[in-house]
């Protein structure tokens, strides 16, 4: 499973994107995010690394159904840039949680963190 990019995020781009993909059939797709650079950090109720900020507390949207079969499903989000000459140089992590809701015990999944500067 992984969070993938589709386009640039680049000041004005309406089409700028990000994908879960390769993860379980109606998994629920939640992406969180937050201001300032990737760094791995330690939750216990994840199975993993969550690599946005804490603090301030990151966002978390939902993204949707996995859309697919067995473990080829996909949900994309977009996240439009706005045309704001001031966030050029910003930086946004992203990071895919996965619900699985058809495991025999419903759990939380990660996917890999992007890391976003806009140009």
């Amino acid at each position: 499973m992984a969070m993938v990019p589709h386009g640039d995020p680049v000041v004005g781009n309406p089409s700028f994107a990000v994908s879960i993909v390769d993860g379980p059939a109606n998994g629920r797709g939640f992406l969180a995010f937050n201001v300032g650079g990737c760094r791995p950090q330690v939750l216990p109720i994840l199975c993993g690394p969550f690599y946005p900020a804490l603090v301030p507390p990151p966002a978390l949207i939902g993204m949707g159904p996995l859309v697919g079969s067995g473990c080829n499903a996909r949900v994309t989000y977009p996240v439009p840039v706005p045309l704001d000459y001031a966030l050029c140089d910003g930086v946004l992590c992203f990071q895919g949680v996965v619900l699985c809701v058809n495991a025999p015990v419903p759990g939380l999944s990660l996917t890999n963190a992007l890391q976003i500067v806009v140009d």
